[in-house]
């Protein structure tokens, strides 16, 4: 694919005004690309020199060149004699987006596209939306955790993704969109069909100074969207309903977990009604209801009928890493399920949804993520200790920092007679599993999906659900009995 750079420009008029200068500017040059990374640079490709929060773009513009770029598209003049286009200061994020939709030729603007926002459950509402889509004509791209690096990819692969899906027969794409995406600009030049909020929870303040900035970054979805589903459910949801109604053109839907009835959980799902029409999940946690909640209002604001809608969400196959049972109870082992839980709120309800399917034990694996929100470790701690019944604290994702501090500050309120510190991550599953019975549960938070572990020097290989399911499956082949559990996490 390749565009003439006149054409390119003329087809973003919002670009245009942004411009200051050019130096050494041939309109007739062709465009093959368009990225803001240098390593992505192939023959002929514009680059966008990006000033970000740990490097800035210029400093990788003369390689960008070396490497066959044509056009460079900078927020102040390099010594080059490559084709530059200058444009305002801090609008080279909103030129990368607009050049990419114009070089795509527009594709959202051709599919039925859904965005979904929040703290917690945007891949599973996604999937839930996706399998609508699917089973009522309308094929569906999906962008988010389990596709891509990062939640919302940059401007260019997201276009790059929409025009690609269109070529693939897709007739909608379904993304997730995070407040770090919203904040850096990765969705602009795209307008949603339908946008929606699930919940909003301490996350993320290692990037955002504030939960007030990160509620704005949320906000910012339903300025580029048709319609608006909202859940619910606190003081949040309740202030972006309040502030997004009057906004022009913007058909808002509030949604709340009332709307369930008939709630029957079970080990290998839930189910329940939304209005009348019955929808069965075929994974548990019953946060996966509001959610589906979430999901069934999406389906209805698509136009398509209710009970269509709760077919493809009940279609939906169960979510990798969402409250994910990777071992049922046996005689001698204890249900297992992995969820991507790294909230305090989404650990919170991720033990309350464990509790609903057992009268006996809780047990519970996590850590916290290094280099990311510190703030919320302590939080994290004090939530496992209210609502497990033994507490393996362990290693996820340390990154640069030093585990054993990461763990310090995770147990820093809780008496140390109720957890248990092992770093090893896959001897701490082995552990939990051992100081637990067939009746009891074992929650593996934090990792879900994820196949690594990152450490300061090096990633490694790594699985909660295949190391769950070698440990389980070892018991089982040696028919060992497991040992029972204490209340204060020590063996009986």
């Amino acid at each position: 694919m390749q565009i003439q750079l006149d054409e390119l420009i003329s087809k973003a008029p919002s670009v245009e005004k942004m411009i200051v200068d050019t130096v050494n500017f041939n309109g007739s040059l062709i465009v093959s690309g368009i990225t803001n990374a240098s390593n992505e640079i192939e023959q002929n490709f514009l680059f966008v020199a990006i000033k970000g929060y740990s490097y800035d773009g210029h400093d990788f513009a003369i390689e960008a060149v070396k490497k066959g770029a044509s056009v460079l598209v900078v927020e102040r003049p390099l010594e080059t004699s490559c084709c530059q286009i200058v444009i305002r200061e801090q609008k080279a994020r909103k030129a990368l987006g607009e050049l990419s939709a114009a070089f795509y030729d527009f594709p959202f603007a051709k599919l039925k596209t859904v965005g979904i926002t929040g703290t917690n459950g945007k891949t599973s509402v996604a999937h839930m939306v996706k399998s609508i889509l699917d089973n009522n004509d309308m094929p569906a791209e999906i962008v988010g955790t389990l596709q891509s690096v990062r939640t919302t990819p940059e401007a260019h692969i997201l276009n790059r993704i929409a025009y690609e899906a269109i070529a693939s027969g897709k007739k909608a794409l379904v993304m997730e969109v995070s407040s770090i995406g919203l904040a850096l600009g990765r969705v602009e030049g795209i307008h949603f069909d339908v946008g929606a909020f699930t919940n909003l929870s301490h996350d993320h303040l290692d990037f955002h100074s504030s939960m007030e900035e990160y509620f704005t970054a949320k906000k910012s979805l339903f300025y580029r969207c048709d319609k608006a589903v909202i859940f619910q459910n606190d003081a949040w949801s309740s202030r972006l309903i309040d502030e997004i109604s009057n906004l022009d053109g913007l058909e808002v839907k509030t949604v709340n977990h009332s709307v369930a009835t008939n709630i029957v959980p079970h080990l290998s799902g839930t189910r329940f009604k939304v209005e009348e029409f019955e929808i069965s999940l075929s994974w548990g946690g019953i946060f996966s209801i509001d959610n589906a909640i979430v999901a069934y209002y999406i389906g209805l604001s698509l136009s398509i009928m209710p009970e269509k809608v709760a077919r493809g969400i009940s279609s939906t196959p169960p979510v990798k890493g969402r409250f994910e049972m990777v071992r049922a109870p046996t005689d001698n082992t204890p249900l297992v399920v992995v969820d991507y839980a790294h909230t305090p709120d989404a650990l919170k309800a991720a033990l309350v949804s464990a509790r609903i399917i057992t009268g006996n034990k809780v047990a519970v694996v996590f850590g916290c993520g290094g280099d990311r929100d510190k703030s919320k470790r302590s939080e994290m701690g004090k939530t496992a200790s209210e609502l497990a019944d033994v507490i393996v604290v362990t290693t996820d994702n340390p990154r640069n920092e030093d585990p054993n501090e990461i763990v310090k500050q995770i147990v820093a309120d809780l008496d140390p007679s109720t957890y248990v510190v092992e770093l090893d991550r896959a001897k701490a599953i082995e552990l939990a599993v051992s100081l637990t019975s067939n009746q009891d549960v074992v929650l593996i938070a934090g990792k879900g999906h994820e196949n690594y572990q990152i450490f300061k020097d090096n990633q490694v290989e790594f699985s909660d659900a295949d190391i769950a399911k070698r440990v389980i499956d070892g018991i089982i082949s040696s028919k060992s009995p497991s040992n029972s559990i204490s209340k204060t996490g020590g063996i009986s």
